[in-house]
């Protein structure tokens, strides 16, 4: 009787028209469309700031020199060099690696690093969210398209995303059912290769241990799993140790170091922006109706683990990350699985015969739709973020990579220019050119000279670079991590001009042919003199960067770079300049002691932990 009935119904059960099969496939395709536009700034990532470039020149000059080259790419102030190799040596590893396959030292092996890392990333936890709820992958898609932080986190170079994409894997190699132990040898060293791409991976460690208990096995089985756990782990450790200079006790005391740094560089309302900036305006409230509906449907014991545990990680992720790049990607799975759940909510009250049900899921489109097409503000927090106006938000991260690009390929040409038997003084005065500057050099042939070659007058505040007969001289002048402020207590308006008066005294006029300075164009933070010849001396200034929100595309050329080639008056201005910067700040000084000679400066920030490599 029952299957006469069932015949029955599918007899009477109307069958799908032409026209609602259309609308579907019409739906598909734009949502496909839309997707790939969101996520189209990833296939074109380029560098962030200074520290994707020292990590790349690291890889490169690795490859040349072995683990020497790694002192190499900051003679100036080896421990910056050693707290981003310590904390990242897993990353440089990976690039010597690509590049050596790949024949090449362009950005190429950093690109396809993060295609690579951004598709094992979506797809771990979108695996592991629908391990856990069962919400069907067009949901926890949605989800994820929906949150800004976890798809703008592949369109620059960083070291988060292939850290992360490599404990989502092993976040997803954990078994529900019962399967094989040695699962957990696997994991263990996927999590230790995630910890030294980047040391933050270890705030995911509770989730392997929630993961233990699960199945609430006997003792035994949990001892068992936790043994090959750690034995892969402590595996990776150990090979790495051996086998590149990389120590783990250095990394956690250099690493404590640069936390007091981090804690300075901490502003008034920085949480608000590295929260709004990685869940956007929808996702909070597609996860609090998520939380509602799973806490109703899972009960208790499932709220401790992915409800407890993502709530703590957050709030102390949010309070903590300088931008929206640190610590946030880290509970990606959790953020999936609530947020799918609030968007099977609003698909429940929409479907609702009822229409007072429906004003909810009304409003969350019409929030929606403002999320992704309403005017764009964009902030400064890692490239042009923007939480509502997304899909005019991914025309600015366009223009922001090309504007990088454009800024690289200045300074190429800055490197191309450089005659046979020439001499080229390049000075910097911004930490972004200061390091673009020696990788693109290497990038185009030229290799970094050890500061003990340049002779006995050189006070560390400059390098060189050799193509044959070809000569670039690198004046420094930045103030990376702000280490002069805080360890030397320098200020800027003091160690900058210091820096720029201590390589010139050494460089005579005659041993040059030509010279150049490079800033980055709309985020002076540095030493500006004003070079103009006209009327009276030059003033100097010290100045700021602009405010961090600007409407509409005012940051699109963030990227830009200043490069101006000056003649020998103006060098010459620039060193009147410096030693006027540095008498006016010696007046005025307040309780610090100026700095006199370079090889203090230098002493002070040589490498610190550990013997050099």
């Amino acid at each position: 009787m029952k299957a006469m009935m069932s015949e029955s119904d599918a007899n009477l059960t109307p069958p799908a028209s032409p026209k609602s099969g259309l609308v579907r496939l019409g739906g598909i395709v734009l949502f496909g469309f839309l997707a790939f536009w969101l996520c189209s700034p990833f296939l074109t990532s380029v560098h962030l700031e200074a520290f994707s470039a020292q990590v790349q020149t690291m890889a490169v000059l690795a490859n040349v020199h072995g683990a020497r080259g790694i002192t190499l790419s900051d003679q100036a102030f080896p421990v910056t060099s050693e707290y981003l190799y310590m904390s990242r040596s897993g990353l440089v590893a990976a690039l010597q690696i690509a590049m050596r396959i790949l024949g090449t030292t362009s950005d190429l092996p950093f690109r396809l690093t993060m295609i690579v890392s951004m598709a094992v990333f979506a797809v771990c936890i979108v695996t592991i969210a629908r391990r856990w709820s069962k919400e069907p992958a067009m949901l926890l898609v949605t989800a994820l398209l929906l949150t800004p932080g976890l798809v703008e986190i592949g369109f620059f170079f960083s070291d988060n995303l292939p850290s992360a994409a490599l404990a989502m894997l092993a976040l997803a190699l954990v078994p529900r059912e019962k399967q094989s132990d040695l699962r957990w040898l696997a994991i263990g060293a996927l999590f230790a290769m995630a910890a030294l791409v980047r040391v933050d991976a270890m705030f995911i460690a509770p989730a392997f241990l929630v993961c233990l208990f699960l199945q609430r096995p006997k003792l035994a089985v949990v001892a068992a799993r936790a043994g090959l756990g750690l034995a892969g782990f402590l595996g990776v450790f150990l090979l790495a140790q051996h086998f590149t200079p990389f120590r783990a006790m250095e990394s956690i005391h250099v690493s404590k170091t640069f936390e007091a740094l981090h804690i300075m560089m901490r502003s008034t309302g920085r949480d608000e922006e590295v929260g709004v900036g990685f869940f956007g305006i929808v996702t909070p409230v597609l996860v609090a109706l998520g939380l509602i509906r799973n806490c109703r449907t899972y009960g208790w014991r499932w709220i401790e683990a992915l409800v407890v545990l993502p709530l703590i990680f957050y709030t102390y992720a949010v309070s903590q990350a300088l931008e929206i790049r640190m610590f946030m990607l880290l509970g990606a799975p959790a953020i999936l699985i609530h947020a799918s759940a609030g968007l099977r909510v609003l698909w429940e009250q929409w479907k609702s015969p009822e229409r007072e049900r429906k004003v909810l899921a009304l409003s969350a489109l019409g929030l929606t739709l403002f999320a992704l097409f309403g005017p764009v503000m964009i902030t400064i927090r890692d490239g042009p973020r923007t939480p509502y106006g997304r899909v005019w938000g991914t025309i600015a991260w366009l223009e922001w990579q090309r504007s990088v690009n454009n800024g690289l390929l200045a300074l190429g040409d800055v490197a191309d220019s450089v005659q046979p038997g020439e001499t080229v003084l390049a000075i910097t005065s911004h930490y972004n050119p200061d390091d673009y500057l020696r990788l693109v050099l290497l990038q185009h042939g030229y290799d970094i000279l050890p500061v003990g070659q340049l002779g006995e007058r050189n006070p560390g505040a400059i390098e060189a670079f050799r193509k044959g007969n070809r000569t670039v001289i690198h004046v420094r002048c930045p103030d990376p991590y702000f280490i002069l402020t805080q360890w030397g207590k320098q200020p800027t308006s003091y160690s900058q001009p210091f820096q720029i008066v201590s390589a010139l005294d050494c460089i005579t006029p005659r041993s040059y042919n030509r010279a150049v300075m490079m800033n980055w164009a709309l985020c002076p933070m540095c030493f500006v003199p004003i070079l103009d010849l006209k009327g009276d001396p030059p003033p100097w200034q010290v100045t700021l960067p602009q405010s961090p929100i600007v409407p509409a595309w005012g940051r699109a050329n963030e990227g830009r770079m200043d490069v101006e080639w000056l003649s020998a008056d103006q060098v010459l201005t620039l060193y009147r300049s410096a030693a006027g910067a540095i008498s006016q700040a010696r007046r005025s000084r307040h309780g610090w002691k100026p700095m006199t000679d370079y090889a203090e400066l230098r002493k002070l920030f040589e490498w610190r932990y550990g013997p050099v490599p």
